[in-house]
């Protein structure tokens, strides 16, 4: 079967996108290298309420999404605000914060349970449809905490 597709149509189009394909990061370190990309977790061990991914300039995730369908390929912690606790973030996608559909979950550690100073999580979620919005949501072993993130993302 596979022999018989040409390239550009179903199954070799699709691997040879998520194989060979160009790269980019929010927020947009190009344009302002001080943008930051901050979540904030519920009350203690407590999932928040869903939010849209929105850089320190108020720029927004989902405006990607106004004009191409996007795959979140990382996820990279920046830094985090308390040392030596686990956080759990879940990125998604909805029309509306109450209509989302979780995505893709992962879990790190700060401080003494930090593997690296900068963390880089490989993520493989579903493609997000253009006209989408994406959310996060996050909890903590400590109330409101908060990690600096930076997403990477190509274009499908």
């Amino acid at each position: 079967m596979i022999k018989n597709m040409r390239h550009g149509t179903g199954l070799l189009s699709h691997i040879h996108t998520e194989l060979s394909h160009r790269s980019y990061i929010f927020p947009d370190l190009t344009s302002d290298i001080d943008l930051t990309c901050q979540l904030v977790a519920g009350v203690s061990k407590a999932f928040g309420d869903w939010a849209e991914l929105e850089d320190s300039d108020g720029n927004k995730f989902t405006t990607i999404l106004a004009s191409h369908h996007v795959v979140v390929s990382a996820l990279r912690i920046r830094s985090t605000s308390v040392a030596d606790k686990l956080y759990i973030i879940q990125l998604g996608y909805g029309t509306t914060s109450n209509d989302v559909t979780p995505a893709d979950t992962h879990e790190f550690g700060s401080g003494t349970k930090h593997i690296d100073s900068d963390e880089q999580i490989r993520v493989r979620p579903p493609r997000i449809l253009k006209g989408q919005k994406v959310y996060y949501r996050m909890k903590c072993e400590t109330d409101s905490a908060t990690a600096n993130i930076g997403l990477r993302y190509h274009y499908y």
